[in-house]
């Protein structure tokens, strides 16, 4: 078997273990925090390394034709980033209302960017590709400011929060990963993506193992599975996690949206970059506060291939080869 075939072979079975892989990591760095927590400062260089991985294949030119019809993308921005992060604010403080930390940890979750694995979904799904990858384009170059001002417009005057910081964090984690990764797709016509993308694709949804394991390990000494708050912030994250789909998939078809470009809606608002939801709420916010981020992502894997399946029944889902 060459190298090539290889990390294709690699990549497809990690693929394939998403939804057990980030409960594992999880777990991995509660039950053994002494030894992941020498991953936490690196938390940043795996995150980039993940967005790299899937911004390798975009293009400027898909986003241009989807920019000329950016009613899908109108909706997206408006259901994700307006609807959801309300639902989430106003479920979590009527459970939590004496607990500002928590609040902001669930408004933190539904403030990030969709994540980058909603390409595999999407795919799977039958999704409209072009428009997948324009929504996670130009998703993550509004995270900066889109994410940050979520959370100082819900609940900046509960908790202190560093936003330039915080900002710039995310510049590094997604935007300019994001933009190394176009260049180098444009600037090769697609040739420098062919010799590395294969490789990397493997080495970027281990980097997920180690991202998320590390950021647990940080967190694991305040998280006390015994707790009911845990269990409810738990229970929360799970009802969340599936009205996002049942918010998106009404919406995409009131408006009439074709069943590809309703796929691909549908999935970008029901996923979310919890990693860097995660990163963000252990070095900015206080430590209660990481736990949405933490517990929704024993949830997200799983109820993209369950909840979407369920409100996308009319598409057959079909594993790509």
């Amino acid at each position: 078997m060459d190298f090539y075939r290889l990390c294709n072979t690699t990549n497809k079975a990690l693929e394939k273990l998403m939804p057990i892989l980030t409960p594992a990591a999880l777990a991995a760095g509660f039950f053994f925090s002494k030894v992941f927590i020498v991953f936490a400062p690196f938390v940043v260089e795996f995150f980039a390394l993940l967005t790299l991985s899937g911004a390798l294949r975009l293009t400027v030119g898909d986003m241009a034709r989807c920019l000329r019809h950016p009613f899908p993308i109108l909706l997206f921005l408006l259901v994700c980033h307006v609807l959801i992060p309300l639902l989430a604010f106003g479920a979590s403080r009527l459970l939590f209302a004496a607990n500002a930390a928590v609040i902001a940890g669930y408004v933190l979750l539904y403030a990030t960017p969709t994540a980058v694995s909603t390409t595999i979904w999407a795919q799977i799904y039958k999704g409209d590709m072009a428009l997948t990858l324009t929504i996670i384009l130009l998703d993550v170059l509004l995270a900066p400011i889109v994410t940050p001002a979520t959370v100082a417009l819900l609940v900046g005057a509960k908790v202190h929060l560093d936003m330039s910081h915080m900002a710039w964090e995310l510049v590094l984690m997604v935007v300019i990963p994001t933009l190394v990764g176009i260049f180098l797709n444009e600037s090769s016509h697609g040739k420098i993506p062919d010799k590395i993308a294969p490789p990397l694709a493997p080495l970027a949804k281990l980097s997920i193992f180690f991202l998320i394991a590390g950021n647990t390990a940080v967190a694991a000494p305040s998280i006390h599975l015994s707790d009911p708050l845990t269990l409810l912030v738990g229970i929360l994250c799970l009802v969340l996690g599936i009205a996002a789909y049942l918010v998106a998939a009404p919406v995409a078809r009131l408006a009439k949206l074709p069943s590809d470009k309703t796929v691909s809606l549908v999935m970008a608002c029901g996923m979310r970059n919890i990693s860097a939801g995660a990163t963000i709420a252990i070095r900015f916010f206080p430590t209660q506060s990481a736990l949405p981020c933490l517990l929704g992502i024993v949830f997200q894997q799983m109820l993209a291939a369950i909840v979407g399946k369920a409100v996308l029944k009319s598409r057959k889902p079909k594993i790509q080869n």
